[in-house]
């Protein structure tokens, strides 16, 4: 949707912006709150309400068009959260997996319908010098989305989980590239000053090369 600037108050038109949106798509996720055995509360700085309102209203909707939450709560009986902590991602992912589905791999899930752990989990970066945010396999389904630490940028726990779900179409970092999205976008990571795939920044939204290429 091109949208044209003009200067006020002569009316001269200066610019042209164009607004992208990918094509219209029905997607659900199903967030799982888990309380780990050595917990007595389930995680609760994100809830399902916020997270619709914030892509509704923050991300513009331009990937999740009408995104429908389901949110499930998971008690552990076996996992502690003092040992995931210690875990590597792929083992974290695996483990609550196995608890919760009975299988490494879930079944049932697809491109257009993921799975997301809440958890209290804290993960410490040690190469971004950061807490971890979360993660999520990228162009795949399953990710864990860790305890929301409050940033020096202020970042939202939804900010966060918004892109973790844009690895989850496929995205990369923006300073990377994949099958999905064969090029660069920005080299620094930074560099974008608003992009969900970027870090250190406040993210506001996708690119279109980004909408074009996602995994449908």
């Amino acid at each position: 949707m091109p949208i044209f600037v003009y200067v006020s108050p002569t009316g001269e038109k200066v610019g042209l912006i164009e607004y992208y949106c990918a094509e219209k798509e029905a997607k659900q996720v199903k967030l799982i709150y888990i309380q780990f055995k050595d917990e007595r509360n389930f995680p609760s700085y994100l809830a399902p309400a916020s997270l619709n309102t914030f892509l509704d209203n923050n991300s513009m909707q331009q990937l999740f068009l009408d995104l429908n939450v389901d949110s499930v709560h998971f008690k552990s009986k076996k996992l502690k959260l003092t040992d995931v902590n210690t875990l590597t991602n792929e083992q974290i992912l695996d483990s609550l997996n196995l608890e919760k589905f009975g299988r490494k791999q879930p079944l049932g899930f697809s491109s257009v319908f993921d799975y997301f752990y809440i958890t209290n989990l804290q993960k410490y970066d040690a190469q971004a010098n950061t807490y971890l945010g979360g993660f999520h396999w990228v162009g795949d389904q399953g990710g864990v989305q860790v305890k929301y630490q409050v940033s020096s940028l202020g970042e939202s726990a939804e900010e966060q989980t918004t892109h973790e779900f844009g690895h989850w179409i496929g995205f990369p970092h923006t300073w990377k590239k994949n099958g999905f999205i064969n090029v660069v976008i920005e080299p620094n990571q930074a560099g974008t000053k608003d992009n969900f795939m970027d870090y250190n920044i406040k993210r506001k939204k996708f690119l279109k090369i980004q909408l074009l290429h996602y995994r449908r």
